[in-house]
């Protein structure tokens, strides 16, 4: 079985960044009925973050951040994030409070379907002090959803205006512009997709643009560095330039040459992580374990009077093999065992 993965994605697999996609975000792309059947089986209902910036009033949040020049973004994200906050109070609240023992799960609350079950009672200023961690969890997640949607959605609209400048500047052509996906295989799980911001044919150059939001960088930063690699594996060309802008100002990086042994260690750890990964789909205790720590994920009472409230904190990283991935740094000169 192959995964399709896209290079952004790939960076974050390999170690290379903080992970943009969870794992369970990348069980349920790649394998939805396992998924769904063990967040059934452990009779957990959790609204994601990507339900809730579906919201059609913070769609119109979301737009008008999109929009924004760039001095006014901050003020128009603190706004979006006081719409979220609402929004998510009001979710946990109509939530039943679940906690976890060893096993199997616990419901506080009596369940509709299954009146007169003996369930334990958790004190009220425990219950708020979940829900509190609950709100705190949620609105992280749909804070860092929505920056992600927004930062995007605005490098996106800023790409034809920055390959313009560029073509003008630099006298040569620019193709492509996101138009076609590329593909091929990477190792051996692995189908790696993505599309190039441009081409530069007679150079057999790759054009990637960044819209910082902060600053421009000085150096290219490992993430970068993995993604211009697999944009040169996929369209067989030689070299890259990152092409940065923020604000006004836009600088170009010299020309960066596809490294072998570099990509060799993207393939090693890419096949490393799916090898471990679909291992999941086969298993239901894995599968239950990784379920109840992405809905409950956070630091809860110890002691809730009559009984000791345990969650198996189980590292996701160890359970999609990241651990031997993380070693060493991407790039670095040590050399696999």
């Amino acid at each position: 079985m192959k995964f399709r993965v896209g290079a952004g994605t790939l960076s974050s697999i390999i170690g290379a960044r903080q992970p943009k996609d969870s794992i369970p975000t990348l069980w349920e792309k790649h394998h939805k009925e396992s998924y769904e059947a063990a967040m059934k089986r452990n009779n957990i209902v959790q609204p994601k973050a990507v339900e809730i910036i579906q919201q059609l009033q913070i769609q119109k949040h979301i737009q008008k951040a999109i929009k924004s020049k760039d001095k006014d973004l901050n003020q128009q994200m603190d706004g979006l994030m006081s719409q979220v906050k609402k929004l998510v109070e009001k979710q946990v609240e109509e939530e039943p409070i679940i906690l976890i023992e060893e096993e199997p799960l616990i419901l506080v609350e009596e369940p509709s379907d299954q009146p007169g079950l003996a369930l334990p009672v958790i004190p009220s200023e425990e219950r708020e002090k979940i829900k509190k961690q609950r709100i705190e969890k949620k609105i992280k997640e749909s804070r860092d959803e929505i920056k992600s949607h927004v930062y995007k959605r605005r490098g996106t609209l800023a790409e034809p205006t920055i390959i313009k400048q560029y073509q003008e500047k630099t006298q040569k052509v620019v193709k492509e512009n996101n138009a076609k996906v590329f593909s091929k295989t990477m190792g051996q799980n692995c189908l790696l997709v993505g599309r190039v911001d441009g081409l530069v044919e007679e150079l057999r150059e790759v054009i990637e643009i960044k819209h910082r939001q902060i600053k421009l960088l000085s150096y290219v930063p490992p993430y970068e560095k993995t993604q211009l690699m697999a944009y040169l594996f996929l369209t067989g060309f030689d070299t890259g330039r990152l092409v940065q802008q923020y604000g006004e100002q836009t600088q170009t990086s010299p020309p960066i040459q596809f490294d072998p042994e570099y990509w060799e260690e993207c393939v090693h750890r890419a096949d490393n992580f799916w090898g471990e990964f679909q291992k999941l789909f086969d298993s239901e205790l894995l599968q239950d374990r990784l379920v109840l720590k992405d809905a409950f994920d956070f630091p809860i009472v110890e002691k809730a009077h009559l009984f000791t409230v345990v969650h198996p904190f189980y590292d996701v990283s160890k359970i999609a093999g990241l651990e031997i991935l993380n070693e060493r740094k991407i790039g670095g000169r040590n050399k696999r065992k």
